[in-house]
């Protein structure tokens, strides 16, 4: 008789907030594998072809799965949107159930051992946004969020650096601050690692009503630019 493997309680985790995409499979607290594509803003292309890639070569329908776990933002609008539509297609009718993994948490859970092995006090995750600004947020060195997400400027966030809180994220590499590439991305092995708690706990999201964290209201490069040449034009009333 013909002997499959199959990976039991499986999650299918997604992380597409940042620049690269990429998906894991996990099971039992353990990554099975993870499929990477370091190119800038290649969602649209790649990122089902990834899903359907990894089930495949680990034998998986996608009824096998317990769950489908994204990265829920915040982060580049594009890539959200493009995660989350594909997230919601996979749980369609709620089976597997679908894992809203905060993007921030993600980052700020996996970053854990090294804060603790640099003896810091806390965890700030940072994720870059648009016109310099940054997605700021602090949490405790057991992933327990101290504070709301806050959007701030890159000059004055500087002011607020500290030696006793250890920084991650992809916002640090924005500010031209050194960081270890490991602290820097996020991945679908950090979105997997939340993910396994939030099933543990039941908490699961309803694939109609999910939308990202988008943190701030997406314009459109091109109305921005517009918008900027309206202003440089504008002639003031005499």
């Amino acid at each position: 008789m013909k002997q499959t493997n199959k990976p039991k309680a499986g999650i299918l985790s997604i992380e597409s907030s940042g620049a690269a995409c990429s998906v894991a499979l996990s099971a039992a607290n353990r990554i099975l594998a993870e499929y990477r594509i370091d190119l800038a803003n290649c969602h649209d292309r790649f990122l089902a072809e990834l899903c359907k890639r990894l089930l495949t070569d680990m034998n998986l329908a996608v009824s096998d799965l317990a769950a489908v776990a994204v990265s829920a933002g915040p982060g580049s609008f594009t890539g959200l949107r493009i995660g989350a539509a594909l997230a919601k297609a996979l749980c369609f009718e709620q089976a597997p159930a679908l894992v809203a993994v905060p993007t921030l948490l993600a980052l700020a859970q996996a970053a854990i051992p090294a804060a603790r092995a640099v003896s810091a006090g806390s965890i700030c995750a940072v994720i870059p946004s648009h016109q310099q600004l940054l997605y700021t947020q602090h949490f405790t060195l057991e992933a327990e969020a101290s504070g709301a997400i806050s959007v701030v400027q890159h000059a004055a966030f500087r002011t607020t650096l500290r030696d006793d809180i250890l920084y991650c994220g992809p916002g640090m590499d924005s500010l031209g601050l050194p960081i270890p590439p490991d602290l820097a991305r996020c991945s679908a092995r950090k979105v997997a690692a939340v993910a396994a708690r939030k099933l543990e706990q039941g908490d699961t999201t309803d694939p109609l009503s999910f939308t990202p964290l988008y943190g701030q209201e997406f314009i459109p490069k091109v109305r921005r630019q517009q918008s900027e040449k309206s202003k440089q034009h504008k002639v003031e009333p005499t």
